[in-house]
C-alpha cells in the first residue's frame, strides 16, 4: 500500500479511523472477501472439533458433516449420506454465490 495515501490523508486532517475506513481497508478488501468467503466454507465443514469435544449433549455440537459422517460409516447409508453432501454443497454454492454478489458493494479492485 502506498504511503502516500496515508500522508496525503494525514495533511488533510483524517483520524486514525478514517485512514483505515477510506484507504486500508479497500486496499485489502479482496483479501478479505477471500479469507471471509474461506472461512465460512471452512465453519460449514467442520468436522474435527465436534467431534473431539462433543460436549455434554452430542445433539448440540452436531454439525451436516458428522451427521453426514455418522450415516455413511456408522449406519451405512450411503444414499442418504450422498444427499446430505449434495445438500452441503448447494447450501455452500448458495452462499458462496451470495458472498460474491454482495462484494460488489464493499471490494474495491484497483484496476476500476
Amino acid at each position: 500500500m502506498p504511503k502516500e495515501l496515508h500522508e496525503a490523508a494525514e495533511m488533510d486532517g483524517a483520524s486514525p479511523f478514517r485512514k483505515f475506513w477510506s484507504i486500508t481497508f479497500p486496499a485489502i478488501s479482496p483479501a478479505v472477501l477471500f479469507v471471509a468467503t474461506m472461512e465460512i466454507i471452512g465453519t460449514l465443514k467442520m468436522f474435527i472439533e465436534p467431534m473431539i469435544i462433543p460436549g455434554l449433549d452430542p445433539a448440540w455440537t452436531d454439525t451436516l458433516m458428522i451427521h453426514l459422517y455418522h450415516n455413511a460409516f456408522e449406519y451405512f447409508q450411503m444414499g442418504y449420506a450422498s444427499a446430505l453432501a449434495w445438500i452441503m454443497f448447494v447450501i455452500i454454492l448458495m452462499i458462496t454465490i451470495l458472498n460474491l454478489y454482495l462484494s460488489k458493494r464493499w471490494v474495491y479492485y484497483d484496476y476500476e
